[in-house]
């Protein structure tokens, strides 16, 4: 399952958004000494702990929803949903990206932004 993920990731479907790499990057680390040795990846079953070096995550959507980062990065990458609940953090990305684009295009046009201050290209040089 997690070639198959690997696979999409590096090519996927352009009917489905996930989520940019500065969200997953973003995800609070879980440490190491919060973790019990039942507790294990939803995705690849392994407990966190017989990893020697786990990087675990917790999702935004709910505080239970831990992950190996390794395993839920590409279905982040790729389908922008938590895998527990199918919580849409692509729609809240792009929303937030929407918003930023909004601000910066309201800033730009209140200074002159689309003013055309360049001269006239004449042939001249010099």
């Amino acid at each position: 399952m997690i070639g198959l993920l690997l696979r999409e990731a590096e090519a996927p479907p352009r009917e489905v958004e996930g989520v940019g790499e500065a969200f997953c990057d973003a995800l609070e680390r879980v440490p190491t000494s919060s973790l019990k040795p039942t507790q294990a990846c939803p995705i690849c079953s392994n407990p966190f702990l017989d990893d020697p070096y786990p990087l675990v995550v917790r999702l935004p959507c709910h505080t239970s929803h831990l992950f190996d980062l390794e395993c839920i990065r590409p279905w982040l990458r790729l389908r922008g949903t938590c895998p527990l609940d199918r919580t849409d953090f692509g729609k809240k990305e792009r929303e937030r990206e929407r918003e930023r684009i909004e601000r910066l295009m309201k800033k730009g046009s209140g200074n002159g932004a689309g003013d055309d201050d360049e001269e006239e290209w004449d042939g001249m040089y010099g």
